[in-house]
């Protein structure tokens, strides 16, 4: 019910403190500015770049192959025909009051190598200033499409007495358990999204920042607009922010240990698919970047904590050194020995 979504996202953006504040933290620390952004114009079905102070709508999915239709269509333009779940995002983006949608598969030039590493460089800031991510939970690729935009599987109805029951799945051990959050690239784009929208099989998951929400229960505290204490967020607990990274296991090390429990298709592809959470944490400190997705802070930047053993920019290079990998190791080729990245 796109409806239901839309009263969420409303009331998100008019009372929810902790969006706004993760609102105000992308607007200081990270931005469009110096790229050239493109998205879908859902309504033309057009690719454009983004009018200036635009709300848009990022897609997260599994890829899947590349249908016949998609081959031969040139960067900058859209194909006659959509995989499903696409079809069905610019449909719920319309649905749900907006225009603009941003898919990686059309919106990045894949046959232009200047552009894509340009754009893969900035998914932090392309999934943090998006308004919601339009999430495709359900299925095992984009064939599958949205459900409830497209028909949903049925339900299984219990009837008792004068009354009937619709059993659904749990909704956030079905965001766990799908396809979609096994993927590498997926894992970023939830954890830097500020708003979630999760098309699972039988409802809809909402999270952001500050709730939970499913269309058949709702989880938010009415009276105070917060999450209910026994409901932990599937992935806003995960913070980016600097003054926040070495407090436990939501920190840059939680980050790195759950993105690489994750699958790629391309194993090149394993610092490509988490820099946009390296360029968040860059953003907010210049003298802090990464070597080969090892953490680095530089002499002038570093500042010595009195209740740390960790005295000189080196020390703490030498301590970023010392992880260690759980379960088989197969070498990565194209990436250093002593970087987790090369395994």
């Amino acid at each position: 019910d796109l409806g239901v979504v839309k009263e969420w996202l409303e009331e998100c953006e008019s009372s929810h403190s902790r969006c706004w504040a993760q609102s105000e933290h992308v607007r200081n620390h990270l931005s469009l500015e110096g790229l050239t952004f493109r998205v879908i114009n859902c309504a033309e079905k057009k690719i454009f770049p983004l009018p200036r102070n635009t709300q848009y709508l990022t897609l997260s999915y599994r890829w899947g192959a590349a249908s016949a239709d998609e081959d031969d269509v040139p960067d900058g333009q859209l194909p006659t025909r959509f995989p499903k779940a696409i079809h069905d995002a610019m449909k719920a983006t319309l649905g749900l009051g907006f225009k603009y949608l941003w898919i990686d598969r059309y919106c990045i030039y894949q046959s232009d190598p200047r552009d894509k590493k340009l754009q893969i460089s900035r998914m932090g800031a392309i999934y943090s200033s998006s308004f919601a991510t339009i999430v495709a939970a359900a299925g095992e690729d984009p064939t599958f499409g949205l459900p409830g935009i497209s028909p949903r599987p049925s339900s299984r109805v219990l009837k008792k007495e004068k009354s009937t029951w619709v059993i659904t799945p749990m909704s956030r051990t079905a965001v766990r358990e799908s396809t979609w959050n096994t993927r590498g690239w997926t894992y970023q784009e939830a954890v830097l999204s500020l708003r979630l929208i999760c098309f699972l099989p039988q409802q809809i998951y909402f999270e952001c920042r500050q709730c939970c929400l499913i269309e058949s229960v709702s989880f938010l505290d009415s009276t105070k607009g917060i999450i209910a204490p026994h409901i932990e967020p599937l992935f806003s607990m995960y913070t980016t922010k600097v003054s926040e990274l070495e407090q436990g296991h939501g920190g840059l090390y939680g980050h790195i240990e759950k993105y690489t429990y994750r699958e790629l298709t391309m194993p090149n592809d394993i610092l490509n698919g988490i820099s946009g959470v390296f360029e968040d944490i860059c953003s907010q400190e210049s003298g802090f970047h990464f070597l080969s997705g090892v953490p680095t802070i530089s002499k002038s930047s570093f500042t010595v904590n009195s209740q740390s053993t960790l005295k000189t920019p080196a020390q703490h290079f030498a301590s970023c050194l010392c992880w260690i990998k759980i379960g088989p190791a197969q070498r990565r080729e194209g990436f250093p020995s002593w970087s987790w990245a090369g395994w």
